[in-house]
């Protein structure tokens, strides 16, 4: 099942069923050292993700400006790099209803299930740690 949550996770940022190109790629994102951008497929989602890491104690409080300064992960709007307001907007738009596009009551309920799937799996990474 871990592994199946992980590869969600994963699958937000890029579409790699390599084991090791996996390992690799988790390895160079937190190093900061990608030969190229990740890919977003949703950005909220990603927002999510790296919000999870951050809420227990996994990153510091400046994640949002380590992504945008090392150009970690582009946008899945326009393939740009993703800023730290792109990732707050998202970050708080998946968490709080009222900010989130009209258009997105399905999204919002996509969001609420993937953030407890993150929170359950940056759980378990840190008691494993």
């Amino acid at each position: 099942r871990s592994r199946s949550v992980s590869s969600r996770i994963l699958s937000t940022l890029q579409n790699s069923s390599d084991r090791m190109s996996q390992r690799m790629t988790w390895q160079n994102l937190f190093k900061c050292k990608l030969n190229a951008p990740l890919q977003a497929n949703v950005n909220r989602h990603v927002a999510l993700f790296f919000g999870a890491l951050r809420q227990y104690g996994l990153l510091p409080f400046s994640w949002q400006m380590i992504i945008e300064e090392n150009r970690l992960i582009s946008s899945s709007a326009n393939n740009q790099p993703l800023r730290a307001s792109h990732l707050r907007c998202g970050l708080s738009q998946a968490k709080n209803v009222k900010l989130a596009k009209e258009k997105s009551s399905l999204n919002k309920m996509e969001d609420i299930g993937f953030e407890a799937t993150c929170n359950a799996f940056v759980k378990k990474l840190k008691e494993s740690i």
